[in-house]
C-alpha cells in the first residue's frame, strides 16, 4: 500500500505541474482577434502626413504608419524598416540596410529609393530642413541600401533620418494626390490598413494580411474613437466601449485611479512634460540679468507644493532640464531646493531691500491659477511680481521687441538633449534670451559638444558640464515640475501595447492583443 501512495502521489504532482505550465502557458500566449477600442481627445483633421501635425497625429497613424528606427528602453535607435543602421562618424556616413520585400498597403515596394522619395517629400515641404542641415546628400546605392553623406556629425542624426523623418509614408500615393490630400489618406507600411476616416467621428483600422511581420498582428483591427469633451471621453472608457484611454487630464487621470484603472504611462519615457519658468533679459540692468536675483527666484519656489498642485499626484520635482534616470540627468546637480531665507538673503546680495526688486511675469489665462500661486511665493521672499498675459507662445517676438527689457514667462518642454537647442542653441530659439551672453559663458560651445560628440562618453561629459553650466553656476531657468507626456489608461483587458516605455509617440500595435 505504501508504493501505491508514493506512485499516486507523484502522478498528482506530475499532473498539478503539467497544469500549472499550461495554465501559466495560456495566461502568457498573445490571443488572436477581436477590436481594440481607444478614447482619444482630439478630432484629427492630419494623420495621413504626420510629420507636419505633432505628437498626436504620428500616435493616431502608427497602425498603418512605420518608422525606419525606434527608440530602445535607454533611448537609443535601433533598425525597424531599417534593418540595420550603420553610423560612421569619422567617415561622416550613414548607411540603411532595409527590411526586403515588403509593400506598402496600395502595392508600391518598400526600398531604398522609396527612402529617398520620402525624405526628399519632407524637404520639399518644408517640414524636415532643419533635420537635414547636415546631411550633403542620400541616395539609394542598392535596392535595399541607403546610403546618405553628412557635412558634419550630429548625435541627432540617426534620429533625425530614423525617427524624426523616419514616417514612411506611401510616395505613390502622395504623387497621387498631393499633399492636402495625404493628410487624410493613411498609406503605410503597417499592421493595419486604414477603412474609414472621419474627423469628426474617429478612425477604423482593419488587419493587413499582409504584413511583413510573420504571425502578426493579432488584432483584428482597431478604432480610434474622437471626443473633444473630457467627461464624454471619460464615459466612453467607463462604460466599456473603449478599453484604451489615450491622454487622460491630471483630473481625469486622479479619477481613474481612485477607480481602480490601469495607468499606463511612464515618467522616464522620452519627451514628458517640464513645466517651469525661463529668464530673460534684454538690459544688463534689468533684475533677472543679476544671478543673485535669479537664484532667489529659484529657491523662493516650493516647487514640491507646486508639483502636488498642479499635477495631481502624477507628477515630480526636477532641479534641471532632464528626467531622473535619463542619460541626460545629472546626479550631482542640486539645483535650488526651496529656501525661503536664502532666497530673501540672495535679494539683499543683490542690493534689493524688501518689495525693491519687481519682475514681470508671462503666462497665458489658462495657467492663471499656477501665477497667482508663484506670484504669492515669490512675495514672501521680498519680490514685487507683475502679472503681464499674452495669447500664444511666449518668445521673442513677445518680449524682446523693446530695449530695455526683463520677462519670466513660463515654459513647457522636453527634455532631450536633441531638443536642448530651444535653449541653447546659437542663438535660442526661446528659452534664455540674452539672459548672460551664452557665448562668453561657454554655453555654445558644450551644447555643440553635446550634438557633435562621436562616442557616447564623449556626449555624456558634455550633457553633465551643460546641466551644471545652466542650472548651478548661471541658473539660466528654474523648472518646477515634470508630469508624464501621456496619461494612457487600460481597463486591464490590453496586453503588450507598448504605450508610453521607450517614448512619447510609441506604441506596438502589432503585438497588441486582448485578453
Amino acid at each position: 500500500m505504501k508504493k501505491k501512495h508514493v506512485k499516486l502521489t507523484g502522478l498528482l504532482l506530475v499532473l498539478l505541474l503539467l497544469f500549472s505550465g499550461m495554465g501559466v502557458q495560456a495566461e502568457e500566449e498573445p490571443q488572436r482577434g477581436g477590436v481594440l477600442n481607444i478614447a482619444f481627445p482630439a478630432s484629427l483633421t492630419n494623420i495621413g502626413f504626420p510629420i507636419a501635425g505633432g505628437v498626436q497625429p504620428l500616435w493616431a497613424s502608427k497602425p498603418a504608419l512605420e518608422m525606419l528606427g525606434r527608440y530602445d528602453e535607454n533611448g537609443q535607435v535601433y533598425g525597424w524598416l531599417a534593418k540595420e543602421i550603420k553610423a560612421d562618424p569619422e567617415n561622416l556616413e550613414v548607411i540603411l540596410e532595409l527590411q526586403e520585400g515588403i509593400l506598402y498597403h496600395d502595392g508600391t515596394p518598400f526600398n531604398a529609393q522609396a527612402v529617398c522619395d520620402v525624405w526628399q517629400i519632407y524637404i520639399d515641404n518644408g517640414v524636415a530642413e532643419s533635420y537635414f542641415g547636415n546631411v550633403e546628400s542620400f541616395e539609394a546605392t542598392a535596392e535595399y541600401e541607403v546610403t546618405v553623406k553628412l557635412t558634419e556629425w550630429r548625435t541627432s542624426t540617426v534620429s533625425n533620418l530614423c525617427i524624426e523623418c523616419g514616417v514612411m509614408i506611401s510616395p505613390s500615393e502622395y504623387e497621387k494626390v498631393g499633399l492636402e490630400g495625404i493628410y487624410t489618406s493613411v498609406i503605410g507600411t503597417g499592421p493595419f490598413v486604414m477603412k474609414n476616416y472621419d474627423i469628426a467621428e474617429g478612425i477604423e483600422y482593419v488587419r493587413n494580411e499582409n504584413y511583413w511581420r510573420e504571425g502578426e498582428p493579432y488584432l483584428d483591427g482597431i478604432k480610434i474613437i474622437f471626443f473633444t469633451e473630457e467627461m464624454t471621453g471619460e464615459s466612453i472608457f467607463r462604460t466599456g466601449e473603449a478599453q484604451i484611454m489615450y491622454g487622460a487630464s491630471a483630473n481625469m487621470s486622479e479619477r481613474l485611479s481612485q477607480s481602480g484603472f490601469e495607468k499606463i504611462s511612464n515618467n522616464a519615457c522620452i519627451s514628458p512634460t517640464m513645466t517651469g519658468i525661463y529668464f530673460a533679459s534684454g538690459n544688463e540692468d534689468d533684475p533677472i540679468s543679476k544671478l543673485e536675483v535669479r537664484q532667489a527666484f529659484c529657491y523662493a519656489l516650493d516647487k514640491q507644493a507646486l508639483c502636488d498642485t498642479f499635477a495631481n499626484g502624477i507628477g515630480f520635482v526636477s532641479e534641471q532640464l532632464a528626467v531622473p534616470g535619463s542619460k541626460e540627468y545629472n546626479s550631482e546637480v542640486e539645483g535650488y531646493p526651496y529656501d525661503l531665507e536664502k532666497a530673501k538673503e540672495k535679494l539683499r546680495e543683490a542690493g534689493y531691500e524688501d518689495g525693491e526688486c519687481e519682475i514681470t511675469i508671462y503666462y497665458q489665462p489658462v495657467n492663471e491659477d499656477m501665477f497667482v500661486v508663484v506670484k504669492g511665493m515669490l512675495e514672501q521672499a521680498g519680490f514685487t511680481v507683475v502679472g503681464d498675459t499674452r495669447t500664444g507662445d511666449v518668445s521673442r517676438n513677445m518680449v524682446g521687441t523693446t530695449d530695455p527689457w526683463t520677462c519670466c514667462a513660463f515654459f513647457w518642454a522636453p527634455t532631450t538633449v536633441e531638443t536642448w537647442h530651444l535653449f541653447f542653441g546659437n542663438p535660442p530659439i526661446v528659452y534664455a534670451i540674452d539672459t548672460i551672453d551664452m557665448e562668453e559663458a561657454g554655453i555654445f560651445e558644450c551644447y555643440d559638444k553635446c550634438l557633435t560628440a562621436k562616442t557616447e562618453e564623449e556626449q555624456h561629459d558634455a550633457m553633465m558640464e551643460l546641466q551644471r553650466l545652466c542650472t548651478e553656476e548661471y541658473c539660466l531657468y528654474t523648472p518646477m515640475f515634470d508630469t508624464p507626456a501621456l496619461i494612457n489608461y487600460s481597463d486591464g483587458t490590453v496586453h503588450d501595447h507598448g504605450m508610453a516605455e521607450t517614448w512619447l509617440c510609441e506604441w506596438t500595435p502589432e503585438t497588441t492583443w486582448l485578453g
